[in-house]
């Protein structure tokens, strides 16, 4: 266990060094309801986390060939390393849930992968953002 909370500690100093900053938004998959005054449905504003990020490019020759997480990886793809340190309300998903950078990009979080060699123990969540 000290191994993995070695590697753990030593991935949230790297993406904290080395991230960018970026906001998580989590997207409440609940639409919030029906407001019969409005006769429309409620969206409920999305959370909104900052936090630190490493987006890397895929090599150019993965394009079309490679498989992230059962995902066709296309161009201009990333991937994304987030520290688990991160104070989320959820898992980060596919379904609405997106991330802006530092350049002000939104990307789309087309899957996500825990990153837990051990099975118990988190170390990172590995995403893969679309445009």
């Amino acid at each position: 266990m000290g191994v993995l909370n070695s590697l753990k500690a030593m991935a949230d100093r790297m993406i904290a060094a080395e991230g960018q900053s970026v906001n998580v938004y989590f997207v409440d998959q609940d639409n919030g309801g029906y407001d019969p005054d409005l006769s429309t449905s409620v969206n409920s504003a999305p959370v909104v986390v900052a936090t630190k990020a490493v987006l890397l490019n895929f090599a150019l020759e993965s394009t079309g060939s490679t498989t992230y997480n059962g995902i066709l990886v296309e161009k201009d793809d990333r991937e994304c390393y987030l520290s688990w340190k991160s104070t989320f309300p959820r898992d980060p998903d596919a379904l609405g849930d997106y991330l802006i950078d530092s350049a002000n990009t939104k990307w789309r979080i087309m899957t996500m992968k825990h990153n837990n060699p051990s099975g118990s123990t988190e170390i990172m969540y590995n995403l893969l953002l679309r445009r």
